[in-house]
């Protein structure tokens, strides 16, 4: 179908996407609901995710210390009490998605202490903090694992309601749920959003227009350019990057999967190490992150590499041996200030849900129950005025903090190679390192300051890049002054 007119149309088919439109449905049964998307999900982080449901064990030292960092772990604690009824909402029994309930985070000896130890640390406090029911576990009681000694954990916390999902019945269970509700699927790639007057009119593909009296992007990494397409929006609404990652789904020799998520605490500019187990006996292993300033389709065998020795040298020695099932590709989708973008916008009828970056797939059921509402003129069920799509790219932390973190993040790719330098090296490297970035947030010549996993793509990315970059922030500062 390259043309058609209906109530609302949602841009993207992966967990949010779908489960918008379910959640649409649900409020306007009345309605005509399309999700416009291609089969194959090229670009869809969906499909390659490992699927925890984390809250507590995605903490980090320094989001939680940040006002809007804090607001996205309360969020994350919220989204937790909506998958019960979701899962009744899609008609299918918990443990056909879910493939855990749990998980034991682990502070391994192969870490950047001042990384790996401090979010270890936060993440415990946070836990006390909230009387969320954890405890330690001696790391010789540890199921599954069986690491190299020199990679082998120092202490574990078990995490008795923090669980994974196969995202693979995930989206299938949402694909049946929308289908059930008519909503109609269109397997297309939207090119541009269609407005005039400040009002959304539709979804251009190719060959055609899909009109919509509400349009909503929840296109993942793919949301930039259809946001950009609408002049009024190019720059007054962050730019859209992808957190490109590689995962695995591997079998090892005795089909045996771990019983519980297992995961070392977020680290080097990515989400840490995973091992979550799946159906019929396999195992994800995730997963990388690096960010690029479009979404990408293929990635280098460094990525790969990379990930699978840290998973067989920390977490099994046999996955060395293990049959590799599928390699995931997949793009978080990431705003250029860190933060999520979610809610309506100046132009009339056009909706934003993207950005959410590692939190999409596991806030999705609150996130579209909140979207959905709010469309059909209800009041939503939290509060995200923080993360207004149309808005000034935030700035939590000020130059010095942040150049502290991206250090520490680059030190922490480094240590999780893991590199053998001489004792005197990783100081100079964080001496050059923090000059580095110093000269490259100077010269970006702006207030805004990126996080650190930008920053330290475009470090790596060169002249180029910065220099689009530093054109966009000068845009964006023009448009809100």
């Amino acid at each position: 179908m390259s043309s058609g007119t209906f109530d609302v149309v949602i841009v993207g088919n992966g967990s949010i996407g779908l489960s918008t439109a379910i959640a649409l449905a649900d409020e306007q049964p009345d309605a005509s609901v399309a999700v416009v998307g291609p089969s194959a999900r090229v670009y869809a982080a969906t499909p390659a995710a490992g699927a925890m449901l984390g809250c507590f064990g995605e903490i980090t030292a320094a989001g939680v210390a940040s006002p809007y960092g804090r607001r996205k772990f309360e969020l994350a604690k919220t989204a937790r009490g909506y998958w019960p009824a979701w899962f009744e909402r899609l008609g299918v029994a918990p443990d056909s998605v879910l493939t855990t309930r749990e998980t034991v985070v682990l502070l391994n000896s192969v870490g950047y202490s001042e990384v790996d130890s401090g979010n270890f640390v936060a993440i415990e406090r946070e836990l006390r903090d909230a009387n969320e029911p954890f405890s330690e576990i001696d790391v010789n009681d540890i199921k599954w694992i069986d690491p190299d000694s020199n990679f082998r954990p120092l202490r574990a916390l078990h995490l008795p309601n923090e669980g994974a999902v196969d995202s693979g019945a995930l989206l299938d269970a949402l694909t049946a749920a929308a289908e059930q509700r008519g909503v109609t699927f269109i397997d297309a790639t939207a090119t541009a959003l269609r407005a005039a007057n400040g009002r959304i009119q539709g979804v251009d593909v190719a060959g055609g227009t899909i009109s919509g009296g509400t349009v909503v992007v929840a296109a993942g990494a793919a949301s930039g350019p259809l946001i950009q397409s609408v002049p009024e929006l190019a720059y007054r609404v962050p730019m859209v990057v992808a957190g490109g990652g590689v995962s695995v789904l591997a079998q090892v020799g005795d089909q045996s999967v771990p019983p519980y998520v297992l995961r070392t605490p977020n680290r080097a500019f990515a989400c840490g190490l995973h091992v979550v187990p799946r159906k019929n006996g396999t195992v994800y292993v995730g997963a990388t992150n690096d960010v690029y300033f479009e979404p990408q389709t293929d990635w280098e065998l460094a990525d790969l590499i990379f990930l699978t020795d840290g998973a067989i040298r920390q977490v099994r020695r046999d996955l060395n041996h293990a049959k590799i099932q599928h390699i995931g590709l997949g793009n978080r989708p990431m705003s250029i200030d860190g933060w999520p973008l979610i809610g309506p916008t100046s132009v009339d009828n056009l909706w934003i849900l993207t950005g959410t970056y590692r939190d999409g797939l596991h806030q999705s059921p609150m996130l579209a129950t909140d979207l959905a509402r709010r469309i059909s003129g209800k009041e939503g069920v939290v509060d995200l005025s923080e993360f207004r799509p149309e808005r000034e790219p935030i700035n939590p932390v000020d130059k010095s903090t942040v150049l502290d973190d991206v250090v520490r993040h680059t030190l922490a790719c480094g240590h999780e190679d893991p590199w053998r330098v001489d004792p005197d090296w990783p100081g100079f490297i964080a001496n050059v390192s923090r000059t580095a970035y110093s000269a490259l947030i100077d010269r970006l010549g702006t207030d805004y300051i990126a996080p650190p996993e930008v920053l330290h793509s475009l470090l790596m990315a060169g002249d180029t890049e910065i220099s689009r970059i530093q054109d966009y922030y000068k845009a964006v500062y023009a448009a809100w002054h």
